[in-house]
């Protein structure tokens, strides 16, 4: 999001889900918000479950035996911290 208001980028973001050439008002912020607020984390949950699922249904993928990852070095002193050699299961 940039620095206008909330409301205006719901305007902008209606004006190009339906291609209108005016900022039209679709929804108002409120009822954003309180619809927001029924979501429930478990809803999250499942859906990822249900993405990964596809995911490695319908995919050809092959996981790599050992993997570089990058880790987050924190602003204390850490000597020798930059990367981790991981062996996936």
């Amino acid at each position: 999001m940039n620095n206008s208001s909330y409301q205006a980028e719901l305007d902008n973001f209606y004006k190009a889900l339906f291609h209108h050439e005016v900022a039209k008002r679709v929804i108002y912020k409120g009822n954003l918000s309180k619809a927001r607020a029924k979501l429930k984390y478990d809803a999250f949950v499942d859906l990822n479950d249900h993405m990964i699922d596809f995911f490695y249904r319908n995919f050809d993928f092959h996981r790599a035996e050992t993997a570089l990852i990058r880790v987050f070095i924190p602003p204390f002193p850490c000597p020798g911290v930059t990367t981790l050699n991981v062996k996936r299961i």
